[in-house]
């Protein structure tokens, strides 16, 4: 029974080839180190699902632009370490107060890293653009929003569009390839608009997991 465990543990790993990325995803070991060390092999190709128990998110929000190009930056609050993590700021809603500081039509202005020695393994996002009450959509064009990192579109890149007059839109990864964020890269959210949004809110919500 080991050896037929065994072979489907190496069949498996050589049906997912390149896909990411968490060690293990929940498998099992056994009392056969080869057999402990395929399903290592397994776990760390096995993709992750945006938002699942593996997930952590941070904040990326601000006002959006009159007809052109704004930056959101991130909202999460630095901890004891110097870490931001997950630890979103409490008032890091549309429209609220913090959001309100953190976009720039300067995007070294409005990025940050999230983390200073952990890699970020982004698996989805989702954005909304709206009114500070929230009851009014993106307006005749639309809005676009797409995630950087280090001043550049991550690869591959992650980008959903709000529909005309629509609210939201969500991205994840188009292939088994996730973007990878470098630790201490800066990220912020790219946010495109075509005509005077400047008195709606963006707000992004991306979920990732961290890697040493």
């Amino acid at each position: 029974m080991r050896r037929i465990a065994l072979a489907l543990v190496v069949v498996l790993a050589l049906v997912l080839p390149g896909l990411a990325v968490e060690s293990r995803s929940g498998l099992e070991y056994g009392n056969s180190e080869p057999y402990n060390k395929n399903v290592d092999i397994i776990g760390g190709r096995l993709p992750l699902t945006p938002g699942g128990g593996a997930s952590n998110s941070a904040i990326f929000c601000g006002q959006l632009a009159n007809a052109g190009t704004i930056y959101l930056g991130p909202a999460n609050v630095a901890d004891a370490t110097g870490e931001n993590g997950e630890g979103a700021n409490a008032q890091a809603s549309a429209g609220g107060t913090v959001c309100n500081a953190l976009d720039s039509a300067t995007e070294a202005t409005a990025d940050a890293p999230l983390y200073t020695n952990l890699r970020v393994r982004v698996t989805g996002m989702y954005c909304k653009a709206v009114a500070d009450a929230g009851t009014t959509g993106s307006g005749t064009n639309g809005a676009v929003f797409t995630l950087r990192s280090a001043a550049a579109d991550t690869a591959p890149v992650l980008t959903c569009t709000v529909p005309t007059t629509g609210i939201e839109c969500q991205a994840t990864p188009a292939t088994a390839n996730i973007p990878v964020i470098a630790a201490g890269a800066t990220m912020a959210v790219k946010a495109v608009s075509t005509e005077d949004l400047s008195a709606m809110d963006g707000w992004c919500r991306v979920f990732y997991s961290v890697n040493q």
